[in-house]
């Protein structure tokens, strides 16, 4: 029978939802360092790379540091010229 784990968080090589990641660590890694390199969008980089650009968004977003200088990852911005529009607050 199998258990239920309710530790579940991140586990390198394992994907949020379980299943073995597609992509290593380094393709990641190498993925990112690309589009923040070549200064080419997102969308372009993933096509050469034959993959979703909104996992390669993603990876660059999470991959982005904090803007208080704390070093953790933080979702929001993208390098390479892709930066998110914030909208104005709700009236």
């Amino acid at each position: 029978m199998d258990t239920l784990r309710l530790d579940v968080g991140p586990v390198e090589g394992v994907s949020p939802l379980g299943r073995p990641s597609k992509y290593t660590e380094e393709f990641r890694r190498d993925a990112v360092d690309l589009v923040r390199l070549s200064r080419r969008q997102i969308n372009q980089v993933a096509r050469e790379l034959g993959m979703s650009h909104e996992t390669l968004r993603n990876w660059v977003r999470a991959a982005e540091p904090h803007p208080d200088g704390s070093g953790g990852l933080r979702g929001g911005v993208v390098s390479g010229g892709q930066g998110r529009r914030d909208r104005p607050p709700a009236a």
